[in-house]
């Protein structure tokens, strides 16, 4: 299942996280966007709490998104406009991952 909705809670959560230093600091969480930031936290043994993935990122890099992946607690799938709402940077990466601190 993709989810498209900006409304949904878990994008609701992280684009809170994004925006507010107050609620990563309450929540004990940051955001990390990118192929190459998510991928260090993963490779460090970070705990991440949340992967945010577009399809197409799935495809285009299969054994990143494997690492990514690996140990996260939760792994959804979502649309490239939702992923661009979430995104700070002008062309998302296709994922980002909301870790533990």
């Amino acid at each position: 299942m993709i989810i498209t909705s900006k409304d949904n809670p878990v994008i609701k959560q992280t684009k809170k996280l994004i925006q507010n230093s107050k609620t990563r600091k309450k929540e004990g969480s940051f955001v990390a966007e990118g192929l190459r930031l998510c991928r260090d936290v993963a490779i460090s043994k970070g705990t991440i709490l949340t992967v945010l993935v577009t399809e197409g990122f799935l495809a285009d890099f299969p054994e990143d998104a494997q690492i990514i992946t690996r140990d996260a607690q939760r792994v959804l799938t979502v649309s490239d406009g939702v992923l661009s709402y979430l995104s700070d940077t002008d062309t998302p990466q296709g994922v980002l991952c909301v870790c533990k601190k």
